[in-house]
C-alpha cells in the first residue's frame, strides 16, 4: 500500500471493516461516448432487453463477457491503453512492468 501512498488509520483499537474501491474516470468517459457509437447504442439496447447473448449492462457500461466494451474513439483509446500500461494499479508494487 506504501506505493499506492494509501494509510489506513484506526480511530480505536477495535477490529475495522471497510472498503476501498478505485475508479477511472475513463469509466465516466466510456459511458458517455458510448451513446454517440451506433454499434454499442444498438449492443447495450439488445443487452438491457435480454437479447445480448454474451453481453451484459453494469453501471451503465456494455460488458462483453469479462471485457469492457468500449466506443470506437482513438483517442480515448490510446488513453485506456495508457492507462493499463503506466497506471501503479495494474502492476505490483515492486515490478515496473505489466505482463
Amino acid at each position: 500500500m506504501d506505493a499506492l501512498q494509501i494509510e489506513i488509520i484506526l480511530l480505536t483499537a477495535q477490529s475495522q471493516l471497510a472498503t476501498l474501491q478505485v475508479t477511472s474516470p475513463l469509466i465516466e468517459r466510456i459511458k458517455e461516448q458510448k451513446k454517440e457509437d451506433p454499434e454499442l447504442v444498438k449492443l447495450s439496447k439488445r443487452a438491457k432487453e435480454g437479447k445480448g447473448k454474451e453481453f451484459s449492462l453494469k453501471n451503465g457500461v456494455l460488458w462483453f463477457r469479462d471485457r469492457l466494451c468500449t466506443p470506437d474513439a482513438p483517442k480515448l483509446e490510446r488513453e485506456l491503453l495508457k492507462e493499463a500500461y503506466d497506471s501503479t494499479l495494474v502492476t505490483h508494487p515492486r515490478s515496473t512492468m505489466t505482463y
